[in-house]
């Protein structure tokens, strides 16, 4: 027997929260919407917070790579960073018809060397550019859910994201990484900078991270979903 309320439909449970102007979770059934997050499931053994951070900087870009994820921005605020620390390197994985752009964007940029473009990446070589990275960077302006960063965050890896809808809900900033102006070219560098320049301060977003992540779980789910339609059975019999 299905559960309804007053309009005979249940609510909506959307897999991220929208602030308001964002587009989504607002209009009229604003009070009958419900946020159900993602989750991860567990990892793998050998897949934990063991230590495998990569003893220099290397930033990660993870996600298709098509022209509105904005990765030029990574690109140049990796070439910021690359002036006072010239031993850092970045590396964006994944495939798209706008890898050539990039390609040739990192070339004419002076930074094909401490650039590496492996392609689409295997589930093991993911997990393993989580763990070495020191940060995973994301400059899209807007996502349906930032699930890789929840995975980066699983493992230690803090992440520098855009103030975008679908990015800035999985990161508490400042706590377990940096949520920066979309587009700021000088904050998402300087946010990169400090994650080199305090490493007292990255070890303590790195702790809380893995922390934050862990709430992320498909138990967890599981359960806001029972909550959820338990109370709309609740009122359909109101």
């Amino acid at each position: 027997r299905r559960a309804a309320g007053a309009s005979g439909r249940l609510p909506a449970t959307p897999v991220r929260a929208a602030r308001a102007g964002d587009g989504g979770g607002g209009g009229g059934n604003r009070g009958r919407t419900a946020v159900n997050r993602k989750g991860l499931r567990a990892l793998p053994v050998g897949r934990g917070r063991e230590d495998q951070r990569a003893r220099g900087p290397v930033w990660g870009v993870l996600t298709r790579l098509k022209r509105y994820k904005a990765i030029e921005l990574a690109l140049e605020a990796f070439g910021r960073v690359l002036d006072s620390h010239p031993e850092a390197r970045l590396v964006i994985a994944g495939d798209g018809d706008h890898r050539p752009a990039l390609e040739r964007r990192a070339a004419a940029g002076g930074l094909g060397e401490r650039v590496e473009f492996p392609g689409w990446v295997d589930d093991e070589a993911k997990w393993s550019l989580l763990r070495r990275a020191w940060a995973l960077l994301y400059t899209s302006p807007k996502e349906g859910w930032g699930i890789s960063s929840v995975e980066a965050q699983r493992v230690g890896t803090i992440a520098i994201v855009s103030d975008s809808p679908g990015r800035r809900e999985p990161v508490l900033d400042g706590r377990t990484g940096f949520v920066v102006p979309n587009g700021d070219l000088a904050a998402l560098a300087g946010a990169m900078e400090r994650a080199i320049e305090r490493p007292d301060g990255r070890a303590g977003l790195e702790a809380a991270a893995v922390l934050h992540a862990s709430r992320f779980s498909w138990d967890t789910a599981a359960e806001r979903t029972l909550e959820v339609l338990a109370s709309a059975a609740e009122g359909g019999r109101g």
